[in-house]
């Protein structure tokens, strides 16, 4: 078995992108920082630095990213909130098995006999018309998300940040297409897009 993947990355209305892709040995991760500019894009820095020196422990990992965040950015964001949210794919094609490790609402989807199916669970909340995120980076406790499974042959994995959300309704549309073909379509809805959109597919054949 082998894999293929296309990255992509949309800024969206702002001006500035938080986001960060991370792809090597066959882990797979999104991070989408939070706070202020500078806060937020050194956050979601941290996490990919942090992750790409703890591939042996991703969950271990998760913890030091969370403690590091708090430690250089707490004077940093002048007592701002800031973090940063993780979503990891990893990809054991030994044992053809799938394990995610997630804390906040980027997401993950798998794509397989042409249907979408979320492996994530959003950890957000809407309240007073405002949307809380859980982050690494703005408590000293964790709420780390784990779930595995088996990988099939021409399995897709869709791995996004919540910028995603501004064009859901098109998800349908791309579960018939191969990765190259689903960067495209996502980046022809540019115009559509508000938050920064960064995303991963891949292609296990």
């Amino acid at each position: 078995m082998n894999i293929v993947y296309e990255c992509g990355q949309i800024i969206g209305d702002k001006n500035y992108q938080s986001d960060e892709i991370f792809v090597q040995d066959s882990v797979f991760a999104v991070a989408d920082g939070m706070g202020d500019k500078n806060s937020g894009k050194l956050a979601s820095k941290i996490a990919i630095q942090v992750l790409e020196r703890y591939l042996y422990d991703i969950e271990k990992a998760f913890d030091k990213i969370n403690k590091e965040i708090i430690n250089r950015l707490s004077k940093y964001a002048d007592g701002l909130i800031c973090g940063t949210t993780l979503s990891v794919l990893k990809c054991d094609l030994n044992t053809m098995m799938y394990h995610i490790y997630h804390v906040g609402d980027s997401k993950i989807f798998l794509i397989r006999n042409k249907s979408l199916i979320q492996l994530t669970k959003d950890q957000s909340k809407l309240e007073n018309h405002k949307k809380y995120v859980k982050a690494l980076g703005t408590n000293w406790s964790i709420e780390l998300y784990k779930e595995q499974g088996n990988i099939e042959k021409n399995d897709i994995f869709l791995i996004s940040t919540d910028g995603i959300c501004d064009i859901k309704d098109i998800l349908e549309d791309i579960v018939e297409k191969d990765p190259k073909a689903i960067k495209e379509h996502i980046l022809s809805k540019e115009r559509l897009i508000k938050d920064n959109l960064s995303f991963i597919v891949l292609k296990v054949f």
